[in-house]
């Protein structure tokens, strides 16, 4: 099966997710978008395409319906035979057989073993990317990609969802498409500290971020599309599931982002409904170091809890504060939050 035919399903699946769809429902819902686009497709072959991306994991199960993992979505868009998509392939299967891509990177695998080890559909999906060279009779990592993917390796191990380096490859890949001869400002304003901010700047050197906001369109789809996936599509607050009310909100507001890979990155981001989206972009409440919720004086007597549906002694799940989103978090307590001492 060609791998333009799965990214072009990836694409659908990535447009119709936002509607909380389960699995028959979504099936129905490719084979209607199928057909508006002039292709017929068998509604039995579609289904074995999702029960494969959900055997892979690159389809989550949450109550508001299947939702597709970050680094599929990277995929999607990805230009073909390009580096990128090479990434997001390795990306998107790594964690389901590293052991075997252990062996690429080193010795490498004969093709009948390769076959056999990833299965044949992730071997020949992979073969028509640029994955993979041949070095007599064996299969190893392209070399120009070695460093990238023994980074995204690292990284995919380490627990990112999005692994740093893929969303710098991508973001780089965007910039150069749409946004190189944008106006930018902020090009003096300082970065958090990311512990990964060398590699970076080696990818995107250009500092500060677009003056248009409407320029970043698509890294900002990409940035709420994860959002989305972590929060499970609902509100970090009030747990508002309802799509058309959620809000991808900056933590570090996009004016002040000194980079475009802050203003995409989802470490700064909540998932917020409408009403607690502008409260905090304002500096209405935030959280301390310890994902504490913190609300204004002005707020409180206001009686916040009632009135604006903040729950006093909300806490920020554990599994949310990623030291990259608690250096944001920091940023928006010390810059934003109205009781900043």
């Amino acid at each position: 099966m060609k791998l333009s035919e799965w990214k072009k399903l990836l694409v659908i699946i990535d447009r119709i997710e936002i509607e909380c769809l389960d699995e028959n429902a979504m099936l129905v819902q490719i084979v209607q978008e199928l057909k508006r686009e002039g292709t017929q497709e068998n509604q039995e072959r579609i289904k074995a395409m999702l029960a494969y991306l959900r055997a892979q994991g690159w389809l989550k199960d949450t109550r508001h319906g299947l939702d597709l993992i970050p680094c599929a979505g990277i995929l999607a868009r990805a230009g073909a035979q390009s580096e990128l998509e090479a990434m997001a392939l390795f990306a998107c299967f790594y964690m389901k057989a590293s052991n075997v891509w252990q062996c690429l990177f080193h010795d490498g695998l004969k093709m009948q073993e390769m076959r056999s080890l990833l299965g044949s559909m992730c071997f020949d999906l992979c073969m028509q990317s640029i994955l993979f060279s041949n070095h007599q009779t064996c299969y190893r990592m392209q070399e120009a990609l070695r460093d990238d993917l023994f980074a995204i390796q690292q990284e995919c191990e380490s627990g990112y969802l999005v692994p740093p380096t893929l969303c710098a490859c991508f973001a780089s890949d965007l910039f150069a498409q749409t946004m190189m001869d944008a106006e930018y400002k902020n090009e003096h304003c300082e970065m958090i500290a990311y512990p990964y901010h060398q590699q970076i700047i080696a990818r995107m050197p250009k500092r500060g971020i677009p003056c248009d906001r409407k320029s970043s369109k698509a890294l900002q789809a990409f940035y709420k599309d994860t959002l989305f996936h972590e929060f499970n599509h609902t509100c970090a607050l009030c747990e508002i599931d309802f799509p058309p009310l959620l809000i991808g909100s900056h933590i570090k507001p996009f004016r002040d982002c000194a980079h475009l890979y802050e203003a995409i990155d989802h470490h700064n981001g909540l998932l917020l409904c409408r009403n607690h989206d502008i409260l905090f972009d304002q500096g209405y409440f935030s959280f301390d170091e310890k994902g504490n919720l913190c609300i204004a004086q002005v707020l409180h007597k206001q009686a916040a809890n009632s009135v604006y549906h903040l729950p006093l002694h909300h806490r920020l799940d554990a599994t949310l504060l990623q030291k990259e989103r608690q250096l944001f978090l920091q940023y928006h307590y010390e810059h934003i939050f109205l009781d900043a001492k």
